[in-house]
């Protein structure tokens, strides 16, 4: 099983029909529980506090254009963006407009897995595979030709 989410990991920027570019970000499909997405964004803001040094270091943050605030009973819901700024703040990181630029993709795969790819300005991009919990299945860096 793990063998085919590696091959998979691998494979998938290769396949994309779409090239993502790092002045872009998408969501695609999220976890409906606000526990799952927030141990998700702990693995993802603690990663890349292993590769930026927190305190020191600025994000120009880009957002999906198209991402949308959920309200359930009146209460407004963080989306996944919120919570991946919220997260990089928590650590120590800035995020400010004139900081490097970090974009973005999650969603699901097979399996209800779900998929992110970090991409910085520097090209020190990685992605990550997580399971329905929540948990890391495997993460791989990413050449930075792979992405335009």
């Amino acid at each position: 099983m793990k063998f085919v989410l590696v091959i998979m990991m691998l494979l998938l920027p290769a396949c994309s029909t779409q090239k993502f570019h790092s002045n872009t970000s998408y969501i695609g499909v999220t976890p409906k529980e606000k526990a799952i997405s927030q141990a998700i964004i702990n693995d993802l803001s603690l990663f890349i506090a292993t590769l930026y040094a927190p305190g020191h270091t600025s994000f120009n943050f880009i957002t999906p254009i198209d991402e949308k605030e959920i309200v359930i009973n009146d209460e407004i819901i963080d989306s996944f963006s919120t919570l991946l700024e919220n997260g990089l703040r928590k650590r120590g990181f800035e995020i400010s407009k004139k900081g490097m630029g970090l974009s973005y993709t999650f969603d699901t795969l097979e399996e209800n897995n779900f998929y992110t790819q970090i991409r910085f300005e520097d090209k020190n991009n990685f992605s990550s595979i997580y399971n329905k919990k929540g948990e890391i299945i495997s993460r791989s860096s990413l050449k930075e030709d792979t992405y335009e």
